[in-house]
């Protein structure tokens, strides 16, 4: 989506000027009014309010990315056994398209100290 690609283009100047991340931020709150449900809008709005300091702010978007995905997260490697093929190859897909999902688990620990 065009909003979510400006959002994080204006988040990776912010480095350069910080007016750009408030900036960045507004572009944010827009595109989460508009798709309240889409989990890496969540994710990356919690990425750049840890970068600013407001931790718990982000703690609160990490955990709606985490509602909002699919709960693989969560499957054990003794409930993934019991799972149908079917679930397996979702389960296969979420991490071959979110490479680096399990990251968030580290974002959340380092926002909560």
């Amino acid at each position: 989506d065009a909003l979510l690609g400006r959002a994080l283009l204006l988040r990776g100047q912010a480095t350069e000027n910080p007016a750009d991340m408030e900036a960045g931020i507004n572009v944010f709150l827009e595109i989460l009014k508009l798709y309240p449900n889409m989990p890496v809008a969540h994710k990356v709005y919690g990425d750049a309010l840890l970068e600013i300091g407001l931790s718990e702010d982000a703690l609160r978007e990490y955990q709606k990315y985490l509602d909002l995905v699919p709960p693989y997260w969560q499957w054990t490697p003794k409930e993934l056994a019991t799972k149908t093929e079917y679930e397996k190859t979702r389960y296969r897909q979420f991490y071959k398209d979110n490479p680096g999902f399990d990251e968030i688990f580290e974002k959340i620990k380092n926002a909560g100290e």
